[in-house]
Formats: C-alpha cells, structure tokens, sequence
C-alpha cells in the first residue's frame, strides 16, 4: 500500500519509467526512483547549458545586426 500511495504521487518522466517495473520493497523502489530523478535533473541542466552557449554564440557573429530597426538598402530609395 505504501508503495502504491509512492508511486501515484510521482510525476511526468519519473512516473512513466517507474509505473512498468515491479519493485520487491519500498527501500528499492525509492533508490530507482531517486536515480532516475537526478539522471533526469542533470539532462535537463545539461540541456539548458547548451541552450544558453547556443545563444551566446548565436548573437555574436558577424552577420549579427544588433538593430532591429536596421533596414537592408535597396537601390532608389531616399
């Protein structure tokens, strides 16, 4: 019973990975559960890490155009 009230209080990945494996206690259903969980946090910082590297670069190339009210020239125009 107390394992069955653990697992309806988890959520998103940890749930989903949990929910389709058969534990013989609790102390080894809560070790699984808590490995799981930082795998997951650590591929998330990881992700955000290369997202904030990604755009860091991304903004400083040379073609970069800072203003956004530049406006490309066009032949004729005044």
């Amino acid at each position: 019973m107390r394992m069955d009230l653990f697992k309806q209080g988890l959520k998103g990945k940890v749930k989903q990975i949990i929910a389709g494996h058969t534990y013989a206690n609790f102390q080894e259903m809560y070790q699984k559960v808590v490995k799981v969980a930082c795998i997951i946090s650590e591929t998330k910082i990881e992700n955000r890490e290369k997202r904030e590297t990604k755009k860091k670069f991304d903004l400083g190339g040379s073609n970069y155009q800072g203003n956004r009210n530049f406006r490309w020239f066009k032949p004729g125009m005044k």
